[in-house]
């Protein structure tokens, strides 16, 4: 196998870098988000702002 030019070598090393911080700190985040860990209040009050922001967007013309 060839060497790789030196900017697309660093290229995919700044790629691989992004997808390693992405999957620790998506992770961390997905934890923090995850609704299994939600009082009743909290999901009662997400369903709501849902509900806003669907009648905002339908207002734009997008449809659910």
């Amino acid at each position: 196998m060839r060497k790789l030019n030196p900017i697309t070598a660093l290229y995919l090393k700044i790629l691989e870098f992004i997808s390693m911080l992405l999957i620790n700190v998506g992770g961390k985040i997905d934890d923090f988000v995850d609704t299994k860990n939600a009082t009743p209040e909290q999901i009662k009050r997400c369903n709501e702002q849902g509900e806003q922001i669907r009648r905002i967007l339908r207002f734009w013309g997008h449809k659910f």
